[in-house]
């Protein structure tokens, strides 16, 4: 036992300390670049969805600085172009899902 846990201790360490290659290196660049992607077109699609849902409003729960949501003009012409309001183009971003809440305005207001 103490010799596989000796074992398991010194290949981690072994490789952690190992540098990675250019290709390595483009390609976790490449797996980053990714995951950012989905989480952004998870975001666009839950900001479209609240916004289409005819009971709900969108709540931004950031309370400092400036929206990333864009302006009723951009929503606009994006509306025009895209058939949806919120798209990557329109969007901050500094924007994460966390920052937004889908809600009923009753449940806002305590109704």
């Amino acid at each position: 036992m103490k010799s596989l846990l000796l074992f398991v201790c010194i290949t981690m360490i072994g490789c952690a300390g190992t540098p990675l290659t250019e290709a390595e290196r483009i390609q976790l660049q490449h797996e980053k670049e990714d995951k950012r992607l989905v989480r952004r077109d998870k975001l666009i699609a839950f900001l479209n969805a609240c916004d289409n849902h005819p009971s709900y409003v969108l709540v931004e729960k950031r309370s400092m600085g400036r929206s990333p949501l864009p302006n009723n003009k951009r929503k606009d012409e994006a509306m025009e172009k895209h058939g949806y309001k919120y798209t990557h183009d329109n969007v901050g971003r500094q924007a994460h899902r966390a920052d937004f809440m889908c809600m009923d305005p009753r449940d806002l207001f305590g109704h």
